[in-house]
């Protein structure tokens, strides 16, 4: 959890995410000098996020122990990568598609790429699932003239020029004949000449080639001439019926190396770039954004959803616009895959109340994937479940300070655990986009950070918010432990006997044992920990049992349970008499700590203050404002003179939030 520490915002939404997640007091960091700018250069964020968040990582021994890095609020979503291109050889035309802006998320899931400087970043994501049915694999990418020569044949068929765009297209295909794009696009310039049977004749050229959007050439006016055509008839269902299949969803682990969605290695080397971290800012509160009270809404109710298995649909939207064409290609494949999992789907097109653009009057949305530059969520009259994925393809969906087009914030406005878009143009490139697959892997119980990077070829562009932990399709074991008994004190080296109930037809295969979220030992399903107290400081300590399943998505359930350690003699106290603070008073503690010389306060892993013993007794005056509003967790250190310590049982306070100026919105845009 990353936390601007100079943001009320940031800190508000990271302490109540905190408490929704239990996550662990030395997981969350927090960064001073985070730039207020919403667009920054990538050696400031080398410097002033990246560098920062590695530093920790390592003086915390967490390098391999890290899977997912979530932003609060009050961070930059932009990154001008500008500087990493100078002195590449990249072709000009390739550099307009590449753009020169990347999204904090998606630098920070290719953030080992990032910190050397390595431009593989703007690459393929090796995690992300390969489609396996791909017929076609091109020997080798179109050269610089192939690209030209399309855009000019692009060019000439729109100005009509059918004659001249035909012949350009014939001889590319002559030269690259491996791609469907080219002999579709040929297809509809001989259908517009009127020759019908050298366009039929391309049109199977490019399903051989992969073509698969059906939906695409359904809507083509220029086929007019061809639907009742037999043949035309024969070509669109075997468009239609091309069985697509995706290699299944994989758990993520930050220690894995992949390579083409493979897992090689289970414990890859430290150098290794195809390491990743799983990325997702928690909320963005700036400009076209969410407040910060709509980013605790839907992060609250996306948290409620895990393991419900919610009964829902999966809405694929369908429309004539160029950003639903791009999408079209899985969606029959997409919705056999649900199908075959009891899961219900739709394909919306326009008619029948429909318009192709969001789903309306659907009270049981779980999932969208829509293709349009504006819509208005609020009058679909539709509704999210918790737990909903929704995303939109189109050019600016995540750039917030542009006004034009619909940001990815009306999706999470109105109920949606997570939503993405293109911090610049991306020339709507599928391999920059979730494809809709997206929503099987969802439903085999991915998690939502895991959903989306399994689903995007090159995620660079892409600005992910929501709540990465959601699983609303995970089915859990009930972990517990046996023994020891955990109202007694521990003393030296203990054996734990885990109890784990698994779901029916699960397996297990291992048990971790984590102490203050830093993993200490891993076991086989049936054996128990061994561990040694002694290496931890007396008093209070946060131990977890996680239990993980066998099954491929390594599903990961675990047990918190609160310990007290006595190996010293050492303890300490903190109590506070008022448990609710407003931000702009001091959250007074005291207590006891017989034989300490000084008493430190931390939130977290961060020092917030410090007292000097009067006697056993202490006592400090803190400002509540130093934490953040929300429910903030303090515990007490005790030094004692043989120089180890001792922790308290942490305190539990909630502050108050200070009014705050909520995110300017702009007036909803005209529907497309």
């Amino acid at each position: 959890m990353v936390v601007n520490a100079n943001s009320i915002e940031s800190r508000r939404i990271a302490n109540h995410y905190v408490a929704l997640r239990d996550i662990p007091s030395t997981n969350v960091v927090w960064l001073d000098e985070v730039p207020e700018s919403p667009k920054i250069d990538i050696e400031t964020f080398r410097e002033r996020i990246w560098r920062p968040i590695r530093t920790y990582l390592r003086e915390q021994g967490l390098d391999d122990q890290i899977d997912v890095i979530a932003y609060s609020a009050g961070f930059p979503y932009g990154v001008d990568f500008s500087k990493d291109l100078r002195g590449q050889a990249v072709p000009n035309a390739s550099r307009t598609l590449i753009g020169k802006i990347a999204s904090l998320t998606g630098l920070t899931f290719f953030a080992r790429r990032v910190q050397i400087g390595d431009i593989g970043y703007l690459g393929r994501n090796q995690y992300a699932r390969r489609d396996l049915t791909a017929r076609v694999h091109a020997p080798r990418p179109p050269n610089e003239v192939e690209e030209a020569l399309f855009k000019r044949a692009e060019k000439l068929a729109r100005r009509g020029q059918y004659d001249e765009a035909v012949a350009v297209l014939t001889a590319l295909a002559d030269a690259y004949p491996w791609s469907p794009r080219i002999w579709y696009e040929l297809a509809i310039g001989q259908a517009a000449l009127e020759r019908d049977s050298e366009a039929l004749w391309s049109l199977e050229k490019a399903v051989e080639a992969g073509w698969r959007h059906s939906l695409t050439a359904r809507s083509e006016r220029r086929f007019n001439r061809l639907r009742d055509a037999s043949r035309f008839q024969e070509l669109l269902e075997r468009m239609q019926q091309q069985h697509t299949f995706f290699q299944p969803a994989h758990g993520f682990r930050g220690r894995y190396v992949w390579h083409g969605g493979v897992r090689s290695e289970q414990n890859g080397p430290h150098d290794s770039l195809d390491r990743y971290f799983l990325s997702v800012m928690l909320g963005y509160t700036g400009f076209q954004g969410n407040s910060a009270q709509e980013v605790l809404r839907y992060l609250e109710r996306a948290a409620a959803s895990d393991g419900t298995h919610p009964n829902g649909t999966v809405y694929l939207l369908e429309n004539r616009n160029i950003r639903a064409q791009t999408r079209e290609r899985y969606f029959h494949a997409t919705a056999k895959a649900l199908e075959k999992r009891g899961r219900r789907v739709e394909i919306i097109g326009p008619g029948k109340g429909q318009d192709g653009i969001v789903p309306r009057k659907k009270p049981d949305v779980i999932g969208a994937v829509a293709g349009t530059a504006d819509f208005d969520w609020q009058r679909s009259g539709s509704q999210f479940l918790p737990g909903a994925i929704a995303e939109s393809l189109t050019s600016y969906g995540g750039d917030f300070e542009r006004r034009k087009q619909t940001k990815l914030s009306e999706f999470l406005r109105h109920g949606a655990a997570g939503s993405s878009g293109a911090v610049a143009e991306p020339y709507s490139i599928q391999a920059k986009f979730p494809v809709s697959y997206m929503h099987v892997h969802y439903s085999d119980g991915s998690s939502l950070a895991e959903a989306f990077y399994q689903s995007i070829e090159a995620p660079y562009q892409l600005i992910i918010v929501g709540d990465p932990l959601a699983r609303p399709f995970a089915t859990f074991a009930q972990v517990s432990l046996e023994s020891p008994d955990i109202g007694r004190l521990w003393k030296g080296t203990v054996l734990l006997k885990p109890r784990v109930v698994l779901p029916e037809g699960h397996e297990m295969q291992r048990l971790e044992l984590w102490v203050d979220g830093k993993l200490v030992d891993a076991i086989a399903p049936w054996d128990a920990f061994l561990w040694d107290t002694r290496t931890v400081d007396d008093g209070y300590h946060d131990l977890r049992i996680v239990a993980v399943d066998a099954d491929r998505m390594e599903t990961r359930t675990d047990a918190k349970i609160g310990i007290n350690i006595a190996n010293k003699g050492c303890w300490v106290t903190a109590s506070v008499k008022k448990r609710s603070v407003a931000f702009e008073e001091n959250i007074v503690l005291e207590g006891a700590a017989p034989n300490a010389t000084e008493v430190l306060v931390f939130h977290g892993g961060r020092q917030l203050g410090s007292a000097q013993t009067d006697g056993e007794k202490w006592k400090v005056s803190l400002p509540a404002s130093a934490a953040g509003p929300g429910p903030v967790e303090l515990y007490a250190r005790a030094r004692v003179p043989d120089d180890h310590g001792c922790r308290s049982i942490p305190v539990m306070i909630d502050i108050a939030s200070p009014i705050v100026v909520e995110a300017a919105q702009p007036t909803p845009a005209k529907q497309e």
